[in-house]
């Protein structure tokens, strides 16, 4: 995913993993977005040139007809 997509969409869904999470705890289990709340606060966190160099874009083959 991309790195603004990661942004973009945490801030979009930011409350409603909050939410479910809270939910999830009162009945004694974690939530599913765990991982990638993890994900968008490194995101958020580090800027972009830092991501860039640790995790350059990999480029894949495509089919030739």
């Amino acid at each position: 995913m991309h790195y603004h997509g990661i942004k973009f969409t945490w801030r979009a869904l930011e409350r409603h993993v909050r939410a479910e999470c809270e939910q999830r705890e009162a009945m004694g289990g974690g939530g599913f977005y765990g991982s990638f709340e993890h994900l968008a606060v490194y995101v958020e966190n580090t800027p972009h040139a830092v991501i860039g160099a640790r995790f350059p874009r990999r480029k894949f083959a495509t089919p030739r007809d």
